[in-house]
């Protein structure tokens, strides 16, 4: 069984396992808007090709996503918060098109059973020690995500496969 776990966000990641063993984890696809202001979005045609990479790579199996459920948050700005939506919403369009089951896990659940604080580090640690080989995948500060899509597909992996 083949096992997405998806941080969404611009700074998310996904993550791929199979047999429950992890095999790699990615940023999240984004992709730029035009304007004056650099920003970005969620890009569903890079997350499709990313999982069509998955799918050459690791042949054909049952899958499923896990996917995280965003909610808003006390002191998260309107626009933020949109943002994130829109990502959870392209992971989610993405998955279904391609034909995958989805679940969705909130932060706390899976949080809690790998024993987390909130602090974006810890997640970096907790995978670190769970994946040792993996560990330089999510060394430094900004790559909490790639750390947190692993912990989400794992705890999805038990969960559900």
């Amino acid at each position: 069984m083949i096992v997405y776990g998806i941080d969404c966000g611009l700074t998310g990641a996904v993550s791929v396992f199979v047999n429950g063993e992890l095999m790699a984890v990615r940023d999240m696809p984004t992709r730029e808007l035009g304007g004056g202001k650099v920003k970005r979005k969620a890009c569903a045609a890079g997350l499709a090709a990313l999982i069509r990479e998955w799918r050459a790579q690791f042949g054909p199996d049952a899958e499923l996503a896990v996917i995280e459920q965003v909610a808003a948050m006390p002191g998260q700005g309107v626009s933020s918060m949109f943002s994130l939506g829109h990502s959870a919403g392209v992971a989610e369009a993405v998955c279904l098109a391609l034909g995958i089951s989805v679940e969705h896990v909130t932060p706390g659940a899976w949080k809690r059973a790998a024993g987390l604080s909130a602090d974006k580090g810890h997640a970096r640690g907790k995978a670190s020690m769970r994946w040792p080989s993996m560990a330089g995948e999510w060394q430094r500060v900004k790559d909490h995500g790639r750390a947190e899509a692993a912990l989400i597909g794992a705890y999805g992996y038990r969960l559900f496969a």
